[in-house]
């Protein structure tokens, strides 16, 4: 009896690829992330962050400690004048203060006109004799009130 023959019977048998742990790689990665999404989240859960309640504080009241801050001299009347132009260009939503009013100030556009000169003035000179005067102020709050945007929060 011949021994090679069995073997080669044998050699002509050809074995199939090595499997590919290719998808089982990514079922892997898969289940890791979600795995360590499902623990943030617990965690997050279990621990609520902080939530810091924001105070609605309207443009009046802004208007309002401004004055008094320019009235107890803890601001000079450049620095009111500037917060001041602020507080008017945000309540009524403006992207600047230019001398043309806006389509709910068209009615008053001479005023309108004349009070951004008197912000500028206060705002850009720096040896300006004028005052804030109480009328600036006084047409500054009646506009925030009636055409401001609901008092919005600073």
């Amino acid at each position: 009896m011949n021994e090679t023959i069995p073997f080669n019977i044998l050699a002509d048998i050809e074995f199939p690829n090595e499997p590919s742990w290719y998808s089982e790689i990514i079922l892997a990665v898969i289940a890791s992330s979600l795995l360590l999404s499902l623990i943030v989240w617990r965690i997050m859960k279990r621990k609520p962050l902080r939530q810091t309640q924001l105070e609605t504080i309207s443009s009046e009241q802004v208007l309002n400690d401004i004055i008094a801050q320019y009235q107890s001299t803890r601001i000079n009347q450049r620095e009111a004048a500037f917060r001041i132009a602020t507080v008017l260009r945000l309540s009524l939503k403006l992207p600047q203060l230019t001398l043309q009013a806006p389509d709910i100030l068209q009615h008053e556009h001479a005023l309108w006109r004349e009070t951004i000169q008197q912000l500028e003035q206060l705002r850009y000179q720096h040896n300006c004799d004028a005052l804030l005067s109480p009328e600036l102020t006084q047409q500054v709050r009646r506009w925030i009130v009636l055409h401001g945007a609901n008092h919005d929060s600073f």
